[in-house]
């Protein structure tokens, strides 16, 4: 195959690419205007730059997330769409904290006041 050939046929496919996401970007774009909160805007931004082709590690270099952050998001998006990336499905981390050191710490903070500021 030419060099030709191969430029042509990598044309070919970034154009199907380009169409095929099309649908899943004007859908990411609508529900980026949507939303007021930042973490969400930048959770549906990255997966808006991921569709244009950008690479993870330059998303979460963008976004100064981690790239296991980016992929995670990236699989939750492929996996459910934009339903899967809502704040009640996304866990995080798991708390390091038992229940049993979460409730006093917890009564402990709601209790004291906050020092004085000093002059």
């Amino acid at each position: 195959m030419s060099s030709r050939s191969s430029a042509v046929a990598i044309l070919v496919e970034l154009k199907f690419l380009a169409n095929h996401n099309k649908e899943k970007l004007d859908k990411i774009t609508e529900a980026m205007k949507q939303f007021k909160d930042r973490r969400m805007y930048e959770l549906y931004q990255a997966i808006y730059l991921h569709l244009k082709g950008i690479s993870m590690t330059a998303i979460a270099d963008i976004l100064n997330w981690d790239r296991m952050t980016v992929s995670s998001y990236i699989h939750t998006h492929n996996d459910g769409g934009l339903t899967a990336l809502q704040w009640d499905h996304l866990s995080g981390a798991p708390s390091r904290l038992t229940k049993g050191m979460r409730d006093p710490l917890s009564s402990t903070m709601w209790s004291i006041s906050p020092l004085p500021r000093s002059v």
